[in-house]
């Protein structure tokens, strides 16, 4: 048996399930399986691939889609049943903005297992309530034609009323699974998802329209066989044995970088790096660095890696035929006489004994990760070559979460909980100043705070829920530096998102890009040299 339908605290503000939190707690329940379901984003994707594989547990991975049909609400939930599916619903994730079209579903459910949703907000929802045999029979049909392996789903079978609707569902011709939705962990849980709708809508937790369900929690197995037909429950045993994601994909290659002269990237990098060094030494060559240059060349191309370097130094070189400034050089590329041949650093690593070893090492096998400083006003300019350059569905921008932090995260349940505001900002200050504090941390720190913890209860009450949400990502933003680069469409490889400024991001972190292979430059704009140049 296999609970199909999860959403976690990825699906922002509308879970506050912790992954490995849940996979632990399926596992102790007895599930084997354990699924995530995002509500059409799949930031969680990696992570919970991982936790799984840690916990020894089987992932199922999939998402939830709101979709438009006849310009009617349908939703669905698709479970990759393999690499190629899995890779179908990146490429659906990316191009959710809102509802997409029920076409758009059929074209990126190949390789997966497709569910109705039945949430009780969708038109086929309403065909079941009331009780419209024939609309049902006609849709399902289509979606039996449409989707190579349909299932629909019968859920809310904990309400007599919702049960009793589900009864037509067994006149359809139509395989059926049992479907219980998890929205948060234990059922006392719903407290914190009524906190972080408000939250969303910015409102108070008493708001009548925050799209709070209750009984949406984790259901032992003899809940579940309390609950649902055998042959239901048997479904989830069928479908998860469907789904197996290996993530063998191939590793992103860098683009091809095209010279003027039309020859191989590794002959075009020696002969601007023989020119470059010549042009450093002022003619004087010198046995040492010839020998060392070589050393790096042969490091570089065995490696792989000319194209990166070519990548590096065609920027850098724009940047400064357009008069933006750019930094000497930072962190272990300066080690690389190779880096100071092409003009990517002005540092010379034999003067000043650096190590190249500590940048790129043969043993340890790693990506080569210049950082490159540009004046803070013109980043942007040299980001946009780069787009320009190699096509803009092959260079996007990083996302990063901004987290529900001690001090923020009072300050935010304070207000849907109608507190006054001077009191929770009185509260939230006592969080100590420094880097990661926590509520715990600062409990213990913090004598007056634990004082007024101990014996107010609406303080007591506050800092509960706060604790409970702390640290759940809470938006998205894009990673300050971070640019990745590919050869190929990036969504061949992870899913993308919009950030909140139109523009495309990644919807992995840094730490999982490169763990995947994919190549991340970090373009970072420092206000000490615009202030140099100006």
């Amino acid at each position: 048996m296999v609970h199909l339908h999860m959403r976690s605290s990825y699906s922002l503000l509308e879970s506050p399930i912790r992954l490995e939190n849940m996979i632990l707690h399926q596992k102790q329940l007895g599930y084997n399986h354990v699924c995530l379901t995002d509500h059409n984003v799949m930031y969680g994707t990696m992570e919970f691939y991982q936790l799984c594989k840690k916990h020894n547990v089987h992932p199922i991975i999939g998402l939830e889609v709101d979709s438009i049909y006849n310009e009617e609400p349908f939703h669905f939930i698709l479970l990759a049943k393999n690499d190629m599916g899995l890779q179908n619903l990146y490429k659906l994730s990316s191009i959710i903005k809102g509802n997409v079209s029920f076409e758009e579903v059929i074209k990126y459910a190949k390789d997966c297992v497709v569910l109705t949703s039945s949430d009780g907000k969708d038109t086929f929802s309403a065909y079941i309530e009331h009780q419209d045999l024939e609309k049902l029979s006609a849709f399902v049909e289509l979606c039996k034609k449409s989707f190579s392996d349909f299932y629909i789903s019968v859920s809310m079978n904990d309400s007599g009323k919702k049960r009793a609707d589900n009864r037509i569902l067994k006149q359809l011709d139509c395989k059926r699974v049992a479907l219980s939705r998890i929205l948060y962990e234990n059922s006392e849980d719903v407290k914190s998802l009524q906190v972080l709708r408000a939250i969303a809508k910015q409102t108070n937790i008493e708001n009548q329209g925050l799209d709070v369900q209750f009984q949406r929690y984790l259901r032992s197995p003899q809940e579940m066989e309390a609950l649902y037909d055998e042959s239901e429950l048997i479904a989830t045993e069928e479908i998860a044995r469907m789904c197996n994601i290996q993530m063998a994909f191939q590793k992103s290659k860098l683009p091809v970088f095209k010279n003027k002269l039309q020859i191989d990237s590794r002959d075009y990098l020696i002969k601007l790096c023989k020119k470059g060094l010549e042009k450093r030494l002022n003619g004087n060559l010198n046995p040492t660095y010839i020998k060392r240059l070589e050393y790096e060349l042969n490091v570089i191309v065995t490696m792989g890696f000319t194209d990166y370097f070519l990548i590096v130094w065609d920027f850098i070189r724009y940047a400064r035929s357009q008069d933006i400034f750019v930094g000497p050089g930072r962190g272990s590329a300066a080690g690389s006489l190779v880096a100071y041949c092409l003009g990517i650093t002005h540092i010379d690593p034999i003067q000043n004994n650096l190590l190249f070893e500590r940048f790129l090492n043969p043993s340890r096998v790693s990506m080569p990760d210049i950082d490159v400083d540009f004046c803070f006003e013109r980043r942007q300019e040299v980001i946009d070559y780069v787009v320009e350059k190699y096509g803009k569905d092959r260079v996007v921008q990083i996302v990063t979460f901004g987290t529900m932090a001690a001090r923020g995260v009072i300050r935010d349940v304070g207000r849907v909980m109608d507190l006054p505001y001077a009191q929770c900002d009185a509260i939230a200050k006592m969080i100590p100043e420094e880097l990661n504090i926590t509520i715990d941390k600062a409990l213990k720190m913090n004598p007056e705070l634990k004082n007024l913890y101990t014996t107010d209860e609406m303080v007591k009450k506050l800092i509960d829920m706060s604790r409970r949400l702390e640290g759940l990502p809470r938006h998205t933003s894009m990673h300050a530096a971070g640019v990745v680069i590919s050869q190929k469409s990036v969504d061949e490889y992870v899913p993308l998102a919009r950030a909140s400024d139109g523009s495309i991001v990644t919807q992995f972190t840094m730490t999982t890009l490169e763990e995947l292979g994919l190549l991340k430059m970090d373009f970072l704009g420092l206000r000490t040299l615009t202030v140099i140049q100006k």
